[in-house]
């Protein structure tokens, strides 16, 4: 197969790959902007979040269910570039690909006397971790960027003094902004009391629709005696709204699971009303609308089978109207019978009926059912802020009037590299005296205090095999463990499950280092790195590997110093580590060996490419969208 050919064999074909008989053009890049003014020390991809608002309702309370959703969380890249500008300082810049240009970013000033941050011109090693960009560059503390909109904060009133006391009132908002709104995202304000005399639970639900059509809800729970009561409550919700569209908060429903037994005798009426009749005393409808009779009948064996006819008066017509029909056998004579009949819209004061069809064989006894008409008192109030004085508008929401970015210095460790782990960040101090590994509290990646809870530094002690073994950096080799490279040795962190002392090191492999510590990437089969015997290897759990045989003679003849200006990236898509080196001394890189990490993983066989740089490159990194 042409992938198989050996290196070198076809150098004018470093451009190109085939594949089942044809060939495309390999190794995607394009050129951005224009070329920085000095040596570019990182590019890298910023990727990070705008804070996601949970919602939810009905906590707690699983007879009603549960539900929460996270809105208007939001995804953003941003692909930034650091480099040591003319007078030695710290200076970033961020591609706009709407005008592919890249604009200033800012300067990092120090986060107590506000001046710009001195530097060396040596590689940078950049993470995104918890919506922060932190910075690990020679000379200077660990630096930190931070991008975060700048909000007027602002809205909309209901009407004053409005209050919902009942099922299906509401009170509306209209929308007046003209301009863009924060993520689309609005909050709905607004107090509610519910008082319950009886020791039931009750559950408020709260509609807010947008123009007539519901857009979210939010229930509220009470159990009495005590009830409840919030002087100040919201309901998120994200929609792009247009000037004078109608928001509107209203009482969607009253519920409890209580149930109360109600009944009415039934007496008899004659004449034009049926044989027995009764008055539905209580407001509130059957649960079910189900209503259950009670009777008697008493004939003669021929009279049987006898129909029984159960009715309700319809005072709009003014008439009986038969609901149910039930036939009896002489084998009910003289028991007493029931029969449940679904009603629906009873309302206090309407009448039922029951007679047989002879109108002579029945004794009617009562009508049973059981509601929910328990004293419940409901009072919410959308917030008016400018005649109420209420705390907040009705409908707020926030403008956006631009975007705040920082860009600092903050006090902690002058460190050579930095390194996500165990959901804070690693830092690696190699001194002119001692050598140490830094870490920040868990979820806290701004705090490098040594004495915070959860943060730490230890000491790291030399190696057995050589004394002078420079740290260089660090990888993750699972969610537990962090591989520390040296020159000579290779150690590893691991993560204690103890707060005072979060992370522990000790020694793992001697013999075997790294020189060029932006060579290595974590991958799906473990960390590949270029060793300082200059083979590439595989660092796993399980061991070492190398795997770098069909190149190393080429790379021990070729990468013959500036072993630290050696790049590389890792495609997730396609599957391939490529390394950059320089070649001859150069101090650019000039040419990339790509390996097919795929293969390797899927048919456990070492397959190598390379291509030249043209004028060569000072670093490169891999971008998900530009």
């Amino acid at each position: 197969m042409p992938r198989q050919i050996p290196e070198g064999s076809s150098p004018n074909l470093w451009d190109v790959r085939f594949e089942r008989g044809g060939f495309r053009k390999d190794f995607g890049e394009k050129f951005l902007g224009q070329a920085a003014p000095t040596t570019v020390l990182v590019i890298v991809e910023h990727k990070f979040i705008d804070e996601g608002v949970i919602s939810g309702g009905y906590e707690g309370y699983s007879d009603y269910g549960s539900y929460a959703a996270i809105v208007g969380q939001q995804q953003f890249h941003r692909l930034v570039r650091l480099f040591r500008n003319a007078l030695g300082q710290a200076e970033l810049e961020v591609w706009d690909s709407s005008i592919e240009q890249w604009v200033f970013g800012g300067i990092a000033t120090n986060f107590a006397t506000g001046e710009p941050v001195q530097i060396e011109s040596r590689y940078v090693r950049a993470v995104s971790v918890q919506n922060l960009l932190l910075f690990a560059v020679a000379g200077a503390s660990i630096l930190i960027r931070e991008e975060s909109p700048i909000l007027d904060q602002t809205g909309d009133d209901f009407p004053s003094e409005n209050e919902l006391t009942s099922v299906d009132d509401s009170t509306t908002a209209v929308f007046s902004s003209v301009e863009p709104i924060h993520f689309n995202r609005f909050t709905v304000n607004f107090s509610i009391d519910i008082s319950i005399e009886e020791p039931e639970v009750v559950v408020v639900t709260l509609d807010v629709d947008v123009n007539g059509e519901n857009v979210t809800s939010l229930g509220f729970q009470a159990t009495g005696p005590d009830g409840m009561s919030q002087d100040h409550a919201s309901i998120e919700f994200t929609r792009a709204l247009a000037v004078n569209d109608d928001v509107t908060l209203k009482i969607a429903s009253i519920e409890t699971d209580a149930a109360f037994d109600r009944d009415a005798n039934l007496t008899q009426a004659g004449g034009s009303d049926p044989l027995y009749i009764a008055e539905k005393t209580t407001e509130a409808p059957a649960i079910g609308n189900n209503y259950t009779f009670r009777y008697m009948l008493q004939a003669a064996e021929g009279t049987y089978p006898i129909t029984v006819n159960f009715f309700r008066w319809d005072s709009g017509t003014s008439t009986w109207n038969i609901v149910d029909s039930k036939e009896h056998d002489f084998e009910d004579d003289l028991e007493i019978l029931t029969h449940t009949v679904n009603i629906p819209e009873m309302e206090q004061g309407d009448f039922f009926g029951i007679e047989d069809a002879d109108a002579t064989n029945l004794d009617g006894f009562e009508v049973s059912w059981q509601d929910q008409d328990v004293d419940i008192t409901v009072s919410v109030k959308g917030f008016n802020l400018t005649e109420d004085n209420d705390p907040a508008f009705g409908l707020a929401y926030a403008i956006e009037e631009g975007t705040d970015l920082d860009f600092e210095e903050i006090e902690g460790p002058e460190a050579l590299w930095i390194e996500p782990f165990a959901d804070r960040v690693i830092a690696l101090v190699d001194g002119p005296n001692t050598q140490s590994i830094w870490w920040t509290p868990s979820g806290d990646v701004k705090n490098w205090d040594p004495f915070a809870e959860g943060a730490g530094q230890m000491d790291l002690f030399d190696t057995r095999n050589d004394p002078i073994d420079d740290l260089q950096c660090a990888a993750p080799l699972s969610s537990d463990s962090l591989a520390i490279f040296r020159h000579r040795s290779i150690m590893r962190a691991f993560r204690t499950g103890q707060s005072i002392q979060a992370i522990g090191v000790n020694h793992w492999l001697e013999n075997i280092g790294t020189e060029s510590p932006f060579s290595r990437q974590v991958t799906p089969i473990g960390i590949i790195f270029l060793g300082h015997d200059r083979m590439v290897y595989i660092l796993s759990e399980s061991g070492i590997r190398p795997v770098g045989q069909p190149i190393h003679q080429i790379l021990i003849e070729r990468l013959t110093s500036n072993l630290e200006i050696v790049d590389s990236v890792f495609d997730p898509v396609f599957q391939h580590y490529y390394l950059g080196i320089p070649v001859f001394g150069s101090q650019l890189i000039c040419e990339v060996y790509i390996l097919d990490v795929a293969r390797l993983m899927n048919e456990d066989k070492i397959v190598w490419r390379r291509r030249s740089c043209g004028n060569g490159l000072q670093r490169f990194a891999l971008a998900s969208e530009l």
